[in-house]
């Protein structure tokens, strides 16, 4: 029997602070699925019903890491991934956006995620459990850091 399938589109913000990018390690999994939870992921999550992209981004930093954005973002990346477990297939729909900081953030995380780091190496990076699709992502982010910089 095939498992029945559900779509998301996600927002994430790829947060600069100097050289490094902000991630959260999950505390649980997520929503609708058993999947995700200790997984590193940039801050963000679903667009909801009612809601634009850009009042997700700014609401998601905010309820996830107490950081309110003063800079408009820019668009970094869009990606797609499946997570699934034994009774569903969810699509997953990313949407990125570089997020610079203008001065240090000191992050206050939700009960979301258990930890955070700022991470500035590719080295760092490649020892983080995430979606690959995202380590993809943030991994070109770190190699074209001054692509990003041009961005935004």
């Amino acid at each position: 029997m095939e498992k029945p399938t559900m779509t998301k589109v996600v927002v994430s913000g790829i947060v600069w602070n100097r050289d490094a990018l902000l991630l959260l390690q999950r505390a649980r999994d997520f929503n609708g699925i058993k999947q995700g939870r200790k997984l590193w992921e940039p801050p963000g999550g679903a667009v909801e019903i009612g809601e634009n992209i850009p009042e997700t981004l700014r609401r998601e930093l905010l309820e996830e890491t107490g950081i309110c954005s003063a800079t408009s973002p820019a668009l970094a990346a869009v990606c797609h991934y499946t997570v699934e477990d034994e009774e569903i297939v969810m699509h997953r729909f990313h949407i990125l956006y570089a997020v610079p900081l203008s001065e240090t953030a000191g992050v206050r995380l939700s009960k979301e995620h258990a930890d955070y780091c700022w991470v500035d190496s590719a080295e760092r990076l490649a020892g983080l459990e995430m979606i690959p699709a995202l380590g993809a992502v943030l991994h070109q982010a770190l190699m074209d850091r001054a692509v990003i910089q041009r961005w935004t």
